[in-house]
């Protein structure tokens, strides 16, 4: 009987660490979910501690920056020139 490649490339030795190697991998992939906590929480949640933070400015989903409750576009608080309905929309047009 023809053995794979890689077995045919390795001492005894080598294969029976790569084998121990290969059945924990699958082992922790196959068996992880049985032991994990169920107390963590699903960061991409919204509303959770790790979710992101958007921009405080009414109707406004972006991204707040690093210590306000701000995007850049709003940090004075006051709406932006992009604000407002975009060029496809009924009352937008080119700036």
């Amino acid at each position: 009987m023809q053995q794979p490649l890689l077995h045919s490339l390795m001492s005894a030795a080598g294969q029976a660490f790569f084998d121990i190697i290969t059945l924990l991998f699958w082992a922790s992939i196959l068996l992880g979910p049985l032991f994990r906590s169920g107390d963590e929480e699903d960061p991409i949640e919204e509303g959770g501690e790790a979710a992101a933070a958007h921009c405080s400015f009414d109707g406004c989903r972006a991204l707040t920056m690093k210590s306000t409750e701000f995007c850049w576009k709003h940090q004075d608080a006051k709406p932006h020139i992009s604000d407002g309905p975009a060029w496809w929309e009924e009352g937008g047009g080119a700036p």
